[in-house]
Formats: structure tokens, C-alpha cells, sequence
């Protein structure tokens, strides 16, 4: 099994590096609101999980836009801090939300890879959650604040490659 996965990548890798193209790249940033803090605090100190109504959450959802030369979309890439956890275990075989929103997405644009990624939001859940109901609501919001980014006027990304290094030191805090 090694050897042969070994040899698919390898040609998968050569056959990508052959069909590569000139292309844009653009990114903008919209926001979604589905995600909730899930650490309950009473009296400043950590009770279990459920929805914490004032905790802090990342509602914020930037896209990677990529488009050949002729403009023509390619591929788009979404980022939201919240796990993929709309729908339970035990409700069959689902993508979540993540899943359910790249279907819609290359739905809405034939052609199109879509790609969800899951942010920093490892204190947050999906609200509503439990069902695959709740994990099409989220990944159609996701879509539709995608399709509106992609309508819009997104940042053109120059094809500049700047680096800067400097070290700084970050000691420890002294623990409680």
C-alpha cells in the first residue's frame, strides 16, 4: 500500500505541475454568525459546555478568490473559526457544514473548487447544532456570504514576494 500511494503522489504531484497556468489571486472578507462560545463560566471560572452567549467568537470569514487570466473562477478558499460539528454521529454520513457548504458553493459555480478550512475556534460550536438541517443552514450560510464576497470588489493580490525576518523573545507567563 505504501509503494503504491507513494507512486500515485508522485504522478498526481508531476501531472499538477504540468497543467499549472497563469492566474489572480484576490482575497476579501465577509462574516458569518453562526459560531457560539461553548465554554460556560459562572463566577469567572469554567461550569461545562452550552452556549455562552457573551464569550469571545471569530465571526469574521476571509476567501481566497483564484481566477485564470480571463477572469473565469478557478477556485475559492474559506476560512470560519467554528468545527465542523452542525450534525451528530449518529444522523448518517454527512460532510457538516464544511462539506455542505463546498457543495454549494461549486454548485453556484460550475467548474469551481471549493475549499473550506476551519479557523482558530476550538471554544465555539455551531448554533443551532444537531442535525444535518442545522449543518445545510450553516454551509448555505457560508455560501451565501461567499457568492456576495465573489459579486463584490475583492483585493487583488500582486504577485510580489516580500520576507522579513526578526527574532523577538516571548518568555512565559508565570502560571496562577
Amino acid at each position: 500500500y505504501t509503494d503504491s500511494l507513494i507512486e500515485k503522489l508522485c504522478d498526481l504531484v508531476q501531472r499538477a505541475a504540468g497543467a499549472t497556468r497563469s492566474g489572480r489571486l484576490a482575497w476579501g472578507q465577509g462574516q458569518v454568525r453562526f459560531a457560539k462560545n461553548r465554554r460556560l463560566l459562572r463566577n469567572g471560572r469554567w461550569r461545562g459546555f452550552g452556549v455562552q452567549t457573551d464569550g469571545p467568537v471569530d465571526h469574521d470569514m476571509p476567501i481566497l478568490r483564484a481566477t485564470d487570466e480571463n477572469g473565469k473562477l478557478l477556485a475559492v478558499i474559506a476560512n470560519y473559526a467554528c468545527p465542523s460539528t452542525s450534525a451528530h454521529l449518529d444522523d448518517g454520513v454527512c460532510g457538516d457544514w464544511a462539506g455542505c457548504a463546498q457543495q454549494f458553493i461549486e454548485k453556484a459555480h460550475p467548474g469551481t473548487l471549493a475549499l473550506i478550512t476551519i479557523g482558530c475556534g476550538a471554544d465555539v460550536n455551531p448554533s443551532p447544532m444537531g442535525s444535518q438541517k442545522a449543518a445545510r443552514a450553516h454551509g448555505q450560510a457560508i455560501a451565501r456570504e461567499v457568492n456576495r464576497l465573489l459579486e463584490g470588489n475583492l483585493t487583488p493580490i500582486e504577485p510580489q514576494l516580500t520576507t522579513t525576518l526578526r527574532h523577538i523573545d516571548l518568555p512565559f507567563a508565570k502560571l496562577p
